[in-house]
């Protein structure tokens, strides 16, 4: 735990430039294919670019939780059994 606390500034440091490398590493011109909107974080980045941090974690937020409550909802309604007065 001391060495990680005397470490810190060294490992902010080296997980900026990573960051950063792999953030300039991509052509964020190109549209996006649908699964770089499904699987990864291409979507995020763009967003990022385009909106701002704070305004692409919230629609990214709000994109992965609405994509997580219609699993959920299908895998409810699937389980329970056919009401024909429904």
């Amino acid at each position: 735990m001391i060495i990680m606390v005397s470490k810190w500034p060294a490992i902010k440091q080296y997980q900026q430039r990573r960051i950063l490398v792999s953030f300039n590493k991509n052509d964020h011109s190109k549209e996006l294919k649908i699964k770089e909107i499904l699987v990864g974080n291409k979507l995020l980045r763009k967003l990022a670019l385009e909106y701002g941090a704070k305004k692409a974690a919230l629609i990214y937020s709000l994109w992965i939780g609405g994509s997580i409550f219609v699993v959920l909802n299908h895998m409810r309604v699937m389980n329970s059994p056919i009401k024909p007065y429904l």
